[in-house]
């Protein structure tokens, strides 16, 4: 399936080496390298497991979702597998927000500001 996507797509190449190493990181977890057997269910116990190893939530859903995702949406798209196991699993994290720094007072602000 990922030899497939490759030829298709033609990402990059350090796509190609990072998606690589999402899959070998779950083929491990799951001992198998059947996408036809692989569940939600198995989909949300690895991210579970990933959870547990300290990898920050925006990193298994950007890196390791995200890559997934895409890689099993191609399969369901062009009917290699039924369905796409990973289309709803999420991972809960904490959005950072950019510090707003409209109301600042500088030294160079307008006279009337200060």
């Amino acid at each position: 399936m990922f030899e497939r996507w490759k030829s298709e797509v033609k990402p990059s190449p350090s796509t190609v080496m990072t998606w690589r190493g999402v899959i070998n990181n779950l083929a491990t977890y799951l001992g198998h390298e059947n996408v036809r057997t692989i569940t939600e269910i198995d989909i949300i116990n690895w991210k579970d497991a990933l959870v547990g190893k300290g990898l920050k939530g925006k990193t298994i859903k950007d890196s390791y979702l995200g890559s997934l995702r895409a890689i099993f949406n191609f399969a369901a798209d062009n009917k290699l597998i039924s369905r796409n196991p990973v289309e709803n699993v999420k991972v809960a994290y904490a959005k950072t927000r950019k510090k707003d720094n409209s109301h600042t007072i500088t030294k160079k602000s307008p006279s009337f500001c200060r």
